[in-house]
């Protein structure tokens, strides 16, 4: 924190502390999605405002993400192309666990190229 912040609850949050908050937090709020604990990524077709801006993936300002392009460009290009060519199915849905970030844990994936399918 660059100086003292009132953190709204009556609490300080001192000059120079280290603040950290989980994706996942911001991602969940209920006064900016409806049902934010539904996976639902069909919301994003008619995203508010508020929503766009509570996504802080990369952060913002001077200190952002440095592979924030990479990660874009790899979105823009890569991703397409495998879910154009491959058909996934769940082989084995793992868990979810929290530390620092929400991840999946055990899951397998079975893909499978298009061509095959059609056969």
């Amino acid at each position: 924190a660059g100086r003292d912040f009132d953190a709204g609850n009556g609490e300080i949050i001192p000059e120079g502390a280290t603040i950290f908050m989980p994706q996942i937090t911001s991602n969940r709020n209920e006064d900016v999605f409806d049902a934010p604990e539904i996976f639902n990524p069909d919301r994003w077709y008619n995203a508010t405002p508020e929503m766009k801006n509570s996504m802080l993936t990369f952060s913002l300002g001077i200190r952002n993400c440095v592979g924030q392009a990479l990660a874009t460009a790899e979105l823009d290009s890569i991703l397409p192309r495998i879910v154009s060519q491959y058909d996934f199915e769940v082989e084995e849905e793992g868990s979810l666990q929290f530390f620092l970030t929400l991840r999946h844990v055990g899951t397998k994936l079975r893909a499978k190229p298009l061509e095959m399918i059609a056969q």
